[in-house]
């Protein structure tokens, strides 16, 4: 996300983005909810019909092991980077200044292994080479809440459990998205916002809330024990 900001500006130098932080209520109130983040940014599966699933699950661990992790987050070793004096990986002008007009994280697509594409052991400190202090003191003001509130992400759920919010979530989804597009936009006032939580609640809002709170309190008791 904050390489977004220096492709754009590299665009056109009339464009200006800045962080902004997490809206309040009152100026000094405290925010306890964020972006979940995690060492990798997905997930593998591996199929039943899969011939050869010991081959395929050495490659995914040696995405996750130092070697594997260094290939995917940087590339080839005097192609895509070289190493400094303190055996720390720099890119090239490869990646930094492509000579095809790659911005950076283009080139990153082309050379190495982007989030998410599949799952890997990512640095994310690969992407401050070519970050500008402005634009990595975004993350400073996006993080600018705490995790208090947030739900463990190892919650377990029954199957019923699971499939009951799987509908009620592919609607409450759709809601969510429409109304929140049209108050920004501008198409619907903030006055409407009562029917907007009104519309959530018929589209069984509480009941999902309900299983989630199940499923967190079998969460508790089985690690307070």
């Amino acid at each position: 996300m904050y390489t977004m900001p220096s492709d754009l500006s590299a665009k056109d130098q009339n464009i200006k983005v800045i962080a902004v932080s997490p809206p309040k209520l009152n100026e000094h109130d405290t925010l306890h909810i964020q972006k979940k983040y995690s060492i990798s940014d997905n997930m593998f599966y591996i199929s039943s019909e899969c011939e050869h699933p010991e081959i395929v699950l050495k490659w995914i661990d040696y995405l996750f092991s130092d070697e594997g992790s260094r290939f995917a987050s940087y590339g080839t070793e005097g192609k895509t980077y070289t190493l400094d004096k303190d055996q720390n990986p720099v890119f090239t002008d490869l990646i930094l200044h492509n000579s095809d007009g790659l911005t950076f994280y283009q080139a990153l697509k082309n050379y190495t292994l982007a989030p998410g594409l599949p799952s890997a052991y990512i640095d994310w400190k690969r992407e401050l080479q070519c970050v500008p202090p402005s634009s990595a003191v975004m993350c400073d003001v996006w993080a600018s809440t705490d995790t208090s509130y947030m739900l463990p992400v190892s919650l377990s759920f029954t199957s019923e459990e699971r499939t009951r919010l799987s509908q009620i979530m592919t609607n409450v989804n759709s809601c969510m998205y429409a109304y929140t597009t049209a108050f920004i936009t501008g198409i619907k006032s903030f006055d409407n916002y009562e029917e907007y939580l009104n519309t959530l609640k018929k589209n069984k809002i509480d009941e999902a809330v309900q299983i989630y709170q199940n499923a967190y309190d079998r969460y508790l008791a089985k690690h307070s024990s």
